[in-house]
């Protein structure tokens, strides 16, 4: 009758032992799931952070390139002519189409240019 008893013990502790390891079987799948999730977590946020990176660095190359276009464009002599032509269209007055108005506008040129040389002497 102990005999039995014990017996009973014994298989009753090898089922709660056996239940206790299935438990921390299933505690460690756990975690190895949750760490394999982590995993994939970082992975994605480094993936996310290399293709932002990139998006960036082409950003910039784009805006590079249109900064070098636009130079290019501005540094044409026939834009710098036409800026040039506008910039003195607000000062010069129109050539006369008569011989004899043309000593009045040689000396408002020449007075022009001898005003812009002596601005430019006091700005420096």
């Amino acid at each position: 009758m102990q005999e039995k008893q014990r017996e009973m013990q014994l298989k009753d502790l090898e089922v709660k032992r056996q239940h206790e390891l299935a438990m921390q079987a299933k505690q460690l799948e756990m975690q190895e799931k949750q760490r394999e999730m982590q995993e994939k977590d970082l992975e994605l946020k480094r993936m996310e952070a290399a293709s932002t990176e990139q998006l960036k660095r082409q950003d910039l190359e784009v805006k590079r390139l249109e900064i070098t276009e636009q130079n290019k464009r501005e540094k044409q002599e026939v834009i710098q002519l036409k800026r040039y032509a506008d910039a003195l269209r607000g000062v010069l007055h129109p050539q006369p189409a008569y011989p004899c108005g043309l000593p009045l506008y040689f000396q408002s040129i020449n007075h022009e240019s001898l005003s812009s040389r002596a601005t430019s002497r006091l700005n420096c």
